[in-house]
């Protein structure tokens, strides 16, 4: 292992694909990072394997399947806590002596609270200053009934966007990154998490800041939007992965300036899911469809061929395997998805196939999968006893805009991606069998629990 080569993940949240110039997007809203994939290897056909945080996180941190985690009841609904039997990026880091650091922009659903901290020297999640300041008003506001308690958080969310100050600002965790870079310059491992692209959407402009929070409050009431409100929400959209890009620039030059660059670093940028704009007849994410299965990944560094583009379909599985062997750190038993080092060298050019996991929010208690050539798209919509609500078959390359649903003509290919699904299903099941997970909610404070509470409001999931 060489101990000079370090690695530095760039997590977005909710970043759509086509969103970006190098996807041929038309407006000019992500300069730096269609700068940095040109300094490395850019695949345009990343997908994820899951339709939302807690389904696209597990895959990147340790590539391996949302469905072998522990799934429990929390916070008012099923959410996923990483398994102790599935080892983290992080933690095979840490083991071959790297110095690892993650800073998450107040994502709470990959906080500490869901074992996200494993393996990291410094988990910063910023979880413990959202009740900071005075203690005795903090305890009265804990002490109120729920819905004035929402009404205070509507209250003050709409103070930060009046006044232009998003509690998820990147430019807030960049500075923490550089400072903890300056006393660990190498041989780390960083993982930064932006959230500036999820909704509420932020923009520079008062007026169209003001227009996007009252209609993501629409959005999420479950009214319809109008054509011209749909536009608006799309343009705040573009605003903030301008901002973002802005503030990806400036980290980057930051880097450039500590001495850190692709010659010594591992640069790795992808999103953990896109965003829906009504495509699919829903605005946020959640739906197994392109729109957010879609997103972007770039790897530079050190012997990696700038203005690379890859076009096979690959899957955020492969970003821990290919870590590893990037820094020819033995294999991880664990891990469940393939080092991309092989396609970058010419050296691979079997098909991946990916299988994604997920939810239909319209359908309570719904599961989700599909499963992705490079040509068909299978989704297959399951209740909570696995019996089968919906099926759907999409061909890519006619349909890129999964439209046209050909269920019912395509029998013999249907059927045979079915089956896929459902060995994907009972592979699950036996791991599962094997799993003897004791870790259980007792071990964290009450407190704790309400403050991811109130930040999954803020972000408008409960």
């Amino acid at each position: 292992m060489n101990k000079k080569q370090n690695i530095i993940l760039l997590t977005i949240d909710s970043l759509r694909a086509d969103h970006l110039g190098c996807f041929g997007y038309f407006k000019d809203v992500s300069p730096n990072i269609d700068k940095l994939a040109s300094e490395g290897v850019f695949f345009s056909q990343a997908i994820s394997n899951g339709d939302a945080t807690p389904s696209s996180f597990p895959p990147i941190i340790t590539s391996s399947y949302p469905s072998l985690h522990l799934i429990r009841e929390a916070l008012g609904r099923k959410q996923v806590f990483l398994s102790s039997d599935r080892m983290t990026i992080a933690e095979v880091l840490k083991k071959n002596g790297y110095s690892t650091a993650a800073f998450n922009a107040k994502n709470p659903l990959i906080s500490s609270f869901f074992h996200y901290d494993r393996g990291f020297d410094v988990f910063d999640d910023q979880m413990d200053e959202f009740f900071k300041g005075n203690k005795a008003r903090n305890k009265i506001l804990h002490s109120l009934t729920h819905p004035i308690q929402y009404c205070n958080w509507h209250m003050a969310a709409l103070v930060k966007y009046v006044l232009g100050k998003a509690p998820n600002s990147a430019n807030a965790i960049n500075k923490k990154a550089i400072s903890w870079l300056r006393k660990n310059g190498s041989s780390f491992f960083l993982w930064l998490h932006y959230m500036d692209v999820h909704s509420p959407y932020n923009s520079s402009s008062f007026v169209e800041r003001m227009k996007a929070f009252r209609l993501d409050r629409k959005m999420r009431s479950g009214k319809d939007l109008s054509g011209y409100e749909l536009r608006m929400l799309v343009k705040v959209y573009d605003d903030s992965i301008k901002y973002l890009d802005h503030e990806i620039g400036c980290f980057l030059n930051e880097l450039e300036r500590s001495g850190i660059s692709c010659d010594d670093t591992y640069i790795i940028f992808t999103s953990d899911h896109g965003e829906q704009f009504m495509e699919h007849g829903r605005v946020g994410h959640g739906l197994v469809y392109d729109e957010v299965l879609h997103v972007p990944l770039v790897i530079c560094g050190p012997g990696i061929e700038k203005n690379t583009v890859i076009k096979d379909q690959v899957s955020l599985l492969d970003i821990g395997p290919t870590i590893v062997d990037l820094l020819h750190i033995p294999k991880v038993k664990s891990f469940q998805g393939r080092s991309l080092l092989p396609l970058i060298n010419g050296k691979d050019n079997t098909k991946r196939d990916v299988i994604s996991e997920g939810s239909n929010p319209l359908i309570d208690n719904s599961k989700q999968f599909s499963f992705r050539t490079e040509e068909w798209k299978y989704i297959l919509t399951l209740n909570e006893d696995n019996r089968q609500l919906k099926a759907e078959l999409y061909n890519l390359h006619r349909d890129p805009g999964e439209k046209e649903n050909l269920i019912e003509i395509e029998k013999t290919k249907a059927e045979e991606f079915r089956s896929k699904i459902l060995n994907h299903i009972a592979m699950e099941e036996r791991e599962r069998v094997k799993t003897n997970e004791t870790t259980g909610l007792d071990v964290y404070r009450i407190e704790d629990k309400r403050k991811i509470e109130e930040r999954l409001k803020e972000l408008g999931y409960i």
